[in-house]
């Protein structure tokens, strides 16, 4: 079991310590200049990655109250295009390995390195109605950036 975590952030800055241990995901070796906990508005141009907690749900396992939390992470993913005569295929193409590097990330590891008790199978969707308007500054700062989403669960033991 592991020690309940101290609200969401510390929730978001463990898996993101996980996601960025290896190096794949931030440049110079990665994809994305930015990789945050804290949605923010940035200027154009910059591959953002931001990490947030979609929602967390509680149940019970044990008469001693233990209980097992499943934590919904949401990454937000805003991809500019290039633009200046590049052909729009070169952006979704830089996208698709970006997303693929973040998807082989996630997976990497059931428990993320036993900072979890398990890990579900990402989901790669576009942002939901509620998504976008949770990160509109963002989204409308990033400009003409494709946008998309990446959903899984990590789930975890609290003692009662």
């Amino acid at each position: 079991m592991s020690p309940a975590a101290v609200g969401y952030g510390a929730v978001l800055e463990r898996e993101l310590e996980w996601l960025l241990a290896d190096g794949t995901l931030l440049e110079p070796g990665g994809p994305f200049a930015v990789a945050v906990t804290q949605v923010r508005r940035l200027s154009q141009g910059h591959r953002q990655l931001f990490l947030a907690h979609a929602s967390m749900t509680a149940r019970s396992r044990s008469k001693a109250g233990d209980r097992q939390e499943d934590h919904a992470l949401i990454a937000l993913v805003l991809w500019p295009a290039l633009g200046g005569g590049t052909h729009a295929g070169a952006d979704q193409d830089r996208l698709d390995v970006a997303v693929a590097k973040l998807l082989a990330r996630i997976q990497a590891d059931d428990d993320h390195g036993g900072r979890w008790w398990s890990v579900s199978t990402p989901v790669v969707a576009p942002p939901s109605p509620l998504t976008a308007l949770a990160y509109r500054d963002a989204i409308a700062a990033s400009g003409n950036a494709y946008t998309l989403t990446v959903t899984w669960t990590c789930s975890e033991w609290v003692d009662g």
